[in-house]
């Protein structure tokens, strides 16, 4: 038997995201949180109840006062304020909609002779959730809308479980009995010694990042995902348009240092404004070095 993971809206009970998953965890919390922030926005506060994959407690069941878990540190990575319910009864609207949910939905999946739970899943994006927001949803206290759009952000990365390694010698990296091998980039031929953070996404893929930028995806078996074509193609692309970039810069800062003129001495009588010395702000680029070990 599967959990249900649901996200509502406390404003007016409209319900933002519903799917079945093996277990409830995780990556299911991080899967509904990546689908509610890419479709509407950035959120003010997460109201949840006290599940281990939520908080963590201290002796004799007291609660720590700052959550260390990976929902809550990608939740202060978004600026998103965790509640922790302390009963059932505090989250009285998602109660109530669990109740209604519980009551429909088993009855309209029996009625359209569902009997899996892809095909349930199916129904639920592209039947139920809609049906349920017409007929429960309320009109809410303020009409203004409170989701923020993200830009500059990426969320598969911030929304992972996220762990700390270093590069071996032999360029790889070694995960839950697994070894991860890192392919060479147009910026470094190898990671070796460098500090690297392995991702666990929803979907149980693997993914390596480095200074934020994510160098190599994996399935669950460490088996590498080589990039299609048509990706592979824009990357060289925008290899080549960085480079004639800098070629253009580094044109104009040798024009720039060699356009100008010399100013003579004005004769009297005559104004400094016959001639003058034409400089324009030289380009320069600056490359940024990782801070890891040099190559060898």
């Amino acid at each position: 038997m599967q959990d249900l993971v649901v996200a509502l809206d406390d404003a007016d009970g409209r319900m933002l995201y519903a799917r079945f998953f093996p277990q409830e965890g995780t990556a299911s919390t991080f899967a509904a949180l990546e689908s509610v922030v890419r479709n509407y926005g950035r959120f003010c506060e997460l109201y949840t109840d006290r599940g281990s994959h939520f908080c963590q407690s201290g002796p004799a069941g007291q609660l720590a006062e700052e959550q260390q878990g990976q929902v809550s540190q990608a939740l202060r990575a978004l600026g998103i304020h965790q509640i922790l319910a302390r009963s059932p009864q505090a989250r009285g609207r998602s109660e109530r909609a669990f109740g209604t949910i519980q009551g429909r939905l088993p009855r309209e999946l029996r009625h359209h002779r569902i009997t899996d739970y892809v095909a349930a899943n199916g129904y639920l994006a592209q039947h139920f959730i809609a049906d349920f927001n017409r007929r429960f949803t309320v009109k809410p206290a303020q009409p203004e809308s409170a989701f923020v759009k993200l830009a500059g952000v990426e969320l598969e990365l911030v929304l992972s479980s996220k762990h700390q390694r270093v590069v071996r010698n032999d360029n790889t990296v070694a995960f839950q009995n697994l070894t991860l091998q890192l392919p060479s980039t147009h910026q470094r031929i190898h990671f070796v010694r460098c500090p690297v953070t392995v991702h666990q996404f929803s979907n149980h893929q693997l993914g390596i990042s480095y200074q934020g930028r994510l160098l190599a995806r994996f399935d669950s078996a460490g088996q590498p995902f080589h990039p299609s074509p048509n990706k592979e193609r824009a990357t060289i692309a925008q290899r080549l348009a960085s480079k004639a970039v800098r070629r253009v810069a580094t044109h104009r800062r040798t024009r720039t240092q060699n356009l100008h003129f010399s100013a003579r001495t004005p004769i009297a009588g005559e104004s400094a404004g016959g001639k003058m010395l034409l400089s324009q702000p030289s380009i320069q680029t600056k490359e940024v070095m990782p801070t890891c070990p040099p190559l060898t």
